[in-house]
């Protein structure tokens, strides 16, 4: 079973399960306050012993393929990654990882963005699958968190 997160609306729910027989979630927990504490984002359903990061962007859009992978993205204009070393995750033998994302660091392209109240900002997590049918790569669902 997915995890079921605290905040934010899960949208884009993956048709293509992972190698792990099942298709990648993604959870946050915590509270979306512009001046808060970072939120904890959780992809979890995923492949053991692997590695993923987070990408993020102001604008959720229809399911898109991605070029070798066999997950959907989500997300439009703006896309930005979380994948400084310090922000890869790595799977383990939990089949998830995590990441904080403070409010005043939402990636956008090449930049960061601050969270203002009202601001709702789409996550996803890509991952590495090279068990899966075709791709070398797949997402979790996506999940859009408003910061109040």
């Amino acid at each position: 079973n997915a995890l079921v997160p605290s905040i934010g609306t899960v949208f884009c729910e993956q048709p293509a399960v992972n190698s792990s027989g099942l298709a990648g979630a993604l959870g946050a927990y915590g509270v979306p306050a512009p001046a808060g504490a970072p939120i904890r984002l959780v992809a979890n359903r995923l492949p053991l012993n692997t590695f993923g990061f987070v990408v993020g962007s102001p604008n959720a859009v229809a399911p898109a393929p991605l070029a070798n992978s066999n997950g959907l993205l989500c997300l439009g204009a703006g896309l930005g990654r979380y994948s400084r070393m310090s922000e890869l995750g790595v799977t383990g033998s939990a089949g998830t990882f995590a990441l904080e994302v403070a409010p005043d660091d939402l990636r956008s392209g090449g930049s960061t963005v601050t969270a203002t109240s009202g601001l709702s900002w789409s996550f996803q997590a890509w991952h590495r699958d090279v068990g899966g049918t075709f791709g070398l790569s797949n997402l979790t669902s996506g999940l859009t968190v408003t910061y109040q």
